[in-house]
């Protein structure tokens, strides 16, 4: 490619995925044309295919490249920027898993048993049990809890409202990103949001984040990064430890958020050995809905 059409794609609207050459194959070809700091950012990206689910804050941060360089290394290979550059990766790494998969692994159950295995026990090991205690505190003392996720971190906030409410804990769960910012807007001082998002960039997420915190209200974030505008807005901070490889975020399991949740609802448990006697009220008030 010449260096008259690097970015071509970048400039003229299309989209990168329109061409199926996989970005490392892009990124060899045009190497010669690249600066040493933009041939760094694609060796980088080579060696940490986990960068897919960074922030670019996150990735500048941990990397320490520049902000600059991994924007312009992004927009040679026909990206606009950097998120767009993710999807492509994406792309790739769901494209080889996919010739993986044709090539049969009759141990694959026992892989991501042990995958799934690893991530539970990392998330046990990293949690900080001093911001556990202070959710665990602020939810229980709260006047209303919003939880809030969309797309894949949308059950496990859904998961937190139905715990929450069987402790008699007022609470309400939203996903649309409209009604999200307007309930957010309506907290108050000894309200509660708890901001669930496996990426901590989910835009509708910070905004109901920001919004809250305006507004007076308590935010406790459940992510799987520690690098993100999410944390930085949150006052609370649970971190789970899933897997970041680039297919399996995509679709990713939940076990660790819920290992989360279930020791937080202990903790609230143990702060207030009262909500017991609410869980068998909520059980006596349905008992009688099941065959």
């Amino acid at each position: 490619m010449s260096s008259n059409s690097k970015g071509s794609n970048s400039e003229s609207g299309t989209s990168p995925l329109t061409d199926a050459t996989p970005w490392s194959v892009r990124f060899q070809r045009q190497r010669d044309e690249m600066t040493d700091a933009e041939q760094r950012v694609g060796a980088y990206f080579l060696q940490h295919p986990e960068s897919v689910q960074r922030s670019i804050s996150e990735l500048i941060e941990i990397s320490g490249l520049g902000y600059g360089t991994v924007i312009r290394f992004c927009q040679k290979l026909g990206c606009r920027g950097f998120q767009e550059f993710k999807v492509l990766m994406a792309r790739d790494a769901i494209e080889a898993n996919a010739d993986r998969s044709k090539q049969g692994d009759p141990d694959f159950l026992q892989t991501i048993h042990e995958r799934i295995r690893e991530d539970l026990n990392r998330t046990a090991r990293n949690i900080d049990r001093n911001e556990m205690e202070r959710a665990a505190a602020a939810l229980q003392q709260a006047g209303r809890v919003l939880c809030v996720g969309v797309a894949s971190s949308a059950p496990l906030a859904l998961s937190l409202e139905w715990k929450l409410k069987r402790f008699g804990i007022r609470s309400s769960f939203l996903s649309d990103g409209y009604v999200m910012a307007v309930e957010a807007s309506l907290l108050s001082e000894g309200d509660v949001l708890v901001a669930v998002s496996s990426s901590g960039t989910t835009k509708d997420i910070v905004t109901a984040v920001q919004l809250a915190r305006h507004a007076g209200a308590t935010v406790i974030a459940i992510t799987n990064f520690s690098k993100t505008p999410l944390v930085d807005a949150s006052d609370i901070r649970l971190i789970t430890s899933g897997a970041r490889d680039p297919l399996a975020a995509e679709v990713p399991s939940l076990a660790e958020g819920e290992l989360l949740l279930t020791l937080l609802a202990e903790c609230i448990r143990r702060l207030n050995p009262e909500v017991d006697a609410t869980v068998l009220k909520t059980f006596e008030a349905i008992a009688d809905r099941k065959l």
